[in-house]
């Protein structure tokens, strides 16, 4: 039996929705994070508040037990306080002035502040309808990221994503199905192989697996002293793979490799690509952000021949994580990534919406 409608709101639902609780939780948030930041910046404390795994998981399991029985502002807005000095006293700081190592760079804090609107007002993007300002933002941001690599924007296209990861395996899931059309329905031919730079980061191998290649089928080049990848090997596996009739889903180069840094000859890799008419990817989550330097932008010269490109923004370009950007040469390839139907989402009555849904 349904409940009738008039069913009273529970005192705890009511005030998770509650405009004034939020600004009271919200004022609490800005003097905790505000003082946070100023500390950090400024060299306070540790650059990592390092705790044991267990020691962790005890508080976080206890996190998850609020004694909230009458959901007041001032028991609730206690609560919250608890759990943010909890979060910012258990994590690195990033901010700190002696913070070096990992990745992940100290992210613009006003950046944080845009994504908070966009948590709250969950702004989700599967369709244009449900997310019209993000979809808008990432439409013109992708733009201005292919005109960066020196692309024209009409010709080009692209999308966000979380993390280079995703990315690589949405680029290569691409290359899959342009390289062999029919492995969207019919699966992918044993003998397809991936070739890849060996320095190149896991998840390259990783995309093989879940492609269907297997991780076996991903021929790895060997390097020069400079560890970029030698043109001489990459060229002599392509005839391989030609005179044997080995479908080849793409050439993945770096630029950089995670490991070391190095960039790989991409006007090189490129021509070889040409020549043999491969799929050439790069995987420039770390070094794209070089495409912004008038200084270094030389350094990835080649890389407008690449037919895909992975390009981090949370890395080099120094906004919170995960954000990965997806880019391809061709715009008409942005449909051969996926190809469902799902007739009660896109609307098949609005044909022309498709591209931008």
């Amino acid at each position: 039996m349904s409940a009738p409608i008039d069913t009273p709101i529970s005192p705890l639902i009511q005030a998770a929705y509650s405009p004034s609780m939020f600004s009271t939780v919200a004022e609490i948030w800005r003097q905790k994070l505000t003082r946070h930041l100023s500390d950090v910046t400024n060299g306070s404390g540790r650059v990592l508040n390092w705790r044991e795994p267990d020691q962790n998981f005890g508080m976080a399991d206890q996190s998850m037990e609020l004694p909230i029985t009458d959901p007041s502002d001032k028991e609730v807005s206690e609560a919250a306080g608890r759990l943010m000095e909890a979060m910012l006293s258990s994590g690195q700081n990033l901010h700190h002035p002696h913070y070096i190592g990992h990745q992940v760079p100290p992210s613009i804090p006003l950046a944080g502040l845009f994504d908070a609107v966009s948590a709250v007002t969950n702004q989700v993007m599967a369709i244009y309808e449900m997310g019209p300002w993000a979809t808008s933002v990432e439409h013109t941001l992708v733009r201005r990221l292919c005109e960066k690599v020196g692309w024209q924007p009409e010709q080009s296209s692209g999308l966000l994503t979380h993390g280079g990861s995703l990315a690589n395996l949405t680029a290569l899931l691409t290359a899959r199905n342009v390289s062999l059309p029919k492995s969207w329905d019919e699966g992918v031919p044993s003998k397809a192989v991936l070739i890849t730079n060996a320095d190149a980061h896991y998840c390259v191998t990783r995309s093989a697996g879940i492609l269907g290649l297997g991780a076996r089928q991903v021929r790895k080049i060997g390097l020069d002293a400079k560890r970029h990848i030698r043109l001489d090997q990459l060229e002599a596996e392509l005839r391989t793979c030609q005179a044997q009739n080995i479908p080849v889903i793409a050439v993945s180069a770096c630029a950089c490799a995670t490991p070391t840094g190095a960039i790989d000859d991409l006007k090189g890799v490129a021509e070889l690509c040409r020549r043999f008419g491969v799929w050439m990817h790069v995987d420039a989550a770390h070094g794209g952000a070089l495409l912004m330097s008038r200084r270094y932008r030389g350094r990835l010269s080649g890389l407008e021949l690449a037919d895909s490109i992975v390009w981090d923004a949370h890395k080099m370009l120094f906004v919170p994580a995960l954000c990965a950007a997806v880019l391809y040469r061709n715009r008409d390839h942005r449909f051969e990534t996926f190809r469902q139907d799902a007739p009660y989402l896109f609307d098949p009555s609005a044909p022309g919406m498709a591209d931008i849904d």
